[in-house]
């Protein structure tokens, strides 16, 4: 939400790859014939098997050695099941000959795609202050002794984000992060108590030898 990861970063757009092989849209619709089908030839066996069934169970008060069963009456029964999995086949046998993907080119020629560089770099860059943030927050919770952490760790990354300060680089070796206390004792000190773990690591600004600091104005 504070990141805007999934955001749209630019409208500028070029010619999609014409040779590239996509899902081919026919192969989904022949493939929902084909599940139509097997439902279809399943309902058809069940009405087959009653309709057997009828035909072998005498009427009541009709004797059982008296029943005869007639090819024309067999094929009147299972004639929806043999309808129905002739149909089945036909249709697994359309949906084996379609081709599972199609160059773009024929499906959609034309099509446009847009920029994706501009996307990655932002996207990045938002994904490496989510997880600086993540961070924070996880160290405000775990190394200030704030008493409200666990519900105002991350307003109070947010809060100390937005403070001013002063970049220093006059100590040799060092570049020293100076913020500007914030409005309340505690707070204050709780940022206070996160600067110095964060100082304890000694994290080297990257592309520099210099050894990253930080402090909060009018604080030890």
């Amino acid at each position: 939400m504070h990141f805007d990861l999934e955001s749209h970063d630019s409208y500028a757009s070029a010619d999609d790859d014409e040779d590239r092989m996509v899902p081919n849209p026919a192969k989904t619709k022949a493939y929902q014939k084909v599940v139509a089908a097997r439902n279809a030839h399943a309902d058809a066996a069940a009405i087959a098997d009653i309709n057997l069934m009828a035909l072998k169970t005498p009427e009541e008060g009709a004797r059982e050695l008296s029943l005869t069963i007639t090819n024309d009456m067999h094929n009147q029964a299972m004639a929806p099941f043999w309808e129905a999995e002739t149909a089945l086949t036909t249709a697994e046998k359309d949906h084996k000959k379609i081709p599972a993907k199609v160059r773009l080119g024929d499906l959609n020629p034309g099509q446009q795609v847009l920029d994706t560089e501009t996307k990655m770099i932002h996207t990045g860059i938002r994904m490496a202050a989510y997880n600086t943030a993540m961070t924070i927050a996880r160290e405000i919770r775990t190394n200030t002794g704030y008493a409200r952490a666990n519900q105002e760790a991350h307003a109070l990354m947010r809060q100390a984000f937005n403070q001013g300060g002063d970049i220093d680089t006059t100590v040799p070796g060092h570049l020293t992060i100076t913020l500007d206390p914030l409005p309340t004792q505690a707070k204050k000190q709780a940022i206070a108590k996160l600067c110095e773990h964060l100082t304890a690591t000694q994290t080297r600004y990257p592309g520099t030898e210099l050894i990253l600091r930080y402090k909060i104005k009018n604080s030890a």
